[in-house]
């Protein structure tokens, strides 16, 4: 199963986070967008899941939503590096991706996400310490 990405944020909710359309417009650059770079930050979430131990598949998780502050950050942390790397970027934009990137990986290490029925394991079993 692939997560749409619409189902979990909007390019609305990465402007909402920076304060206008207009901040938004101003990151994006020939090769990156808001889209992409939320494309990029929601495929490194699931990534982080499946890579835990015992992993997490996409069709696992029973509310995408959760993933919504993580996407938004990680996109604002890529469109900001990006201004960066093709020298639009200054000292502002530096600490700005600094303070992102931060919130980004804060969110992805703590995110205990809720999952489908299927996955349920009974109070005190193995199956549900090994999570």
């Amino acid at each position: 199963m692939t997560i749409a990405l619409s189902s979990v944020a909007l390019v609305d909710d990465v402007a909402a986070e920076l304060g206008s359309q207009e901040v938004v417009d101003s990151l994006e650059t020939v090769t990156s967008n808001a889209s992409s770079a939320m494309q990029w930050a929601l495929d490194e979430a699931l990534w982080h899941l499946r890579n835990r131990v015992p992993p997490i598949a996409d069709s696992d998780l029973a509310d995408v939503t959760e993933l919504k502050m993580i996407v938004v950050y990680g996109a604002i942390a890529r469109l900001y590096r990006q201004n960066i790397t093709t020298g639009m970027g200054d000292d502002v934009s530096s600490a700005k991706h600094d303070i992102y990137n931060k919130m980004f990986s804060q969110r992805l290490s703590s995110l205990r996400p809720t999952l489908a029925a299927s996955m349920v394991a009974a109070p005190a079993s193995i199956a549900l310490h090994r999570r």
